[in-house]
């Protein structure tokens, strides 16, 4: 299973209300299996998330790469790469 990990990289805690989680700042996020239709289905256009992910203001790792690019990020969250 590949790792989606979600890291911070601004110097504020970030909301996502509807995953259910907080973002604290600078800090790597690892998302458990549980959790993760809630980033699939909350990485589409325009959703908080992808908008996150596209700023910079979040970057995202499959565990094996320190940080993907934000295309690549998010087809991982939406599970386009994961091979789970």
């Amino acid at each position: 299973m590949l790792t989606k990990i979600v890291t911070n990289t601004t110097g504020t805690a970030i909301e996502l209300t509807r995953i259910g989680v907080t973002l604290q700042p600078a800090t790597p996020y690892t998302i458990q299996p549980a959790l993760f239709p809630f980033w699939a289905q909350y990485s589409g256009v325009g959703s908080q998330v992808a908008t996150l992910v596209t700023s910079g203001d979040v970057t995202v790792s499959d565990g094996l790469t320190p940080t993907l690019n934000a295309a690549l990020g998010l087809e991982l969250l939406r599970n386009m790469l994961a091979r789970d």
